[in-house]
């Protein structure tokens, strides 16, 4: 409904109607309408987060966490439909588009923490939290193709792709020297 008549456009009323329940009880699984999209996200990256976990300390991080989104990736294959309208209607609401964003600044910090964890860190630095960034990023985009049809095979190459070409751009830029930082702290 979000995706046909837009977040504004849809009403916690007609939601419930169309569900065949009350509003009382949509909102006693739901506290919020928002929270109606985002319920299933947080388990993908939950499980995501496990399969990181699981993964050879002997490899390296980008590997690592390319392995584990491609293993938890065939939990999301039969929801493409369900993916690309959570996209038309995120892309509906500003209210909604800042949710999705702190929930994926919450993935970035889990992930970020993970990646400490895994180095065997106290805390995320910097570098945890620039990796755990862009990967999110990278796996979003490679959802988001997938969903929207940009992407026609399995959600597995897709992630796989976008990783390849993260790799990519990051060795083009060993290549050159331009990875070292131009910013200085203060």
């Amino acid at each position: 409904m979000f995706a046909e008549d837009g977040y504004d456009g849809t009403t916690a009323e007609a939601i419930a109607a169309r569900a065949g329940v009350t509003s009382r009880t949509l909102f006693r699984h739901f506290p919020t309408k928002e929270s109606i999209l985002f319920s299933g996200e947080d388990r993908f990256y939950r499980s995501f987060i496990d399969a990181y976990g699981g993964q050879a300390r002997a490899d390296g991080d980008l590997p690592a966490i390319l392995r584990a989104f491609v293993s938890v990736a065939p939990v999301l294959e039969g929801l493409r439909d369900w993916h690309r309208l959570y996209r038309q209607a995120t892309a509906s609401s500003s209210t909604l588009r800042g949710q999705e964003q702190r929930h994926l600044d919450g993935h970035v910090a889990s992930l970020a923490e993970a990646i400490a964890g895994r180095r065997g860190a106290g805390r995320a630095d910097t570098s945890c939290r620039v990796l755990a960034t862009v990967s999110v990023a990278t796996v979003e985009m490679a959802i988001t193709d997938w969903a929207t049809g940009r992407w026609p095979g399995r959600l597995p190459r897709v992630i796989e792709d976008r990783f390849a070409l993260l790799a990519g751009i990051s060795d083009a830029g060993r290549a050159t020297g331009s990875t070292e930082s131009r910013f200085v702290s203060p």
